[in-house]
């Protein structure tokens, strides 16, 4: 299941660069 961790990965990212 590296795709969920992946996923989860971007959606941090994501929420660090709208911050």
């Amino acid at each position: 299941n590296c795709r969920l961790v992946v996923h989860e990965s971007v959606l941090i990212s994501r929420n660090l660069i709208e911050s």
